[in-house]
């Protein structure tokens, strides 16, 4: 992502850009379990790995010339685990899920996700 502003402050320009790099990629291994023809219940673990890096830079034009930067990096590897069930639903396939993730950084989070999708067939 990049990024370029431009404005005034105290009547005097002002410049500022950013530029920023992430990259996410998640792995999982589940065990599935068949109720019937229609219904499954799925549970599974997974690492999601993460690297996210970001500069930014700025100036005041006036006469000053006060220049600044900044940059940050941070990248992590976290455990996720999860269930989901998928089931018919208006001759559709209905997902539903629940995932709880951990995201370690400088503090350690942990994200609860309830998440749904339906499938849908173009012809």
């Amino acid at each position: 992502m990049m990024g370029s502003f431009s404005g005034f402050r105290y009547d005097e320009p002002v410049t500022a850009s950013i530029d920023a790099t992430s990259s996410f990629t998640r792995g999982s291994i589940a065990l599935n379990y068949q109720v019937n023809e229609d219904v499954e219940l799925t549970a599974g673990v997974g690492v999601h790995d993460w690297d996210i890096s970001a500069k930014a830079k700025g100036s005041f034009v006036d006469s000053s010339g006060i220049r600044f930067s900044t940059d940050t990096e941070a990248n992590g590897t976290d455990r996720f685990h999860y269930l989901e069930a998928s089931f018919p639903m208006m001759d559709r396939t209905m997902n539903l899920g629940i995932r709880r993730s951990n995201l370690n950084t400088d503090t350690q989070n942990v994200l609860r996700e309830i998440y749904a999708s339906i499938t849908l067939v173009l012809d």
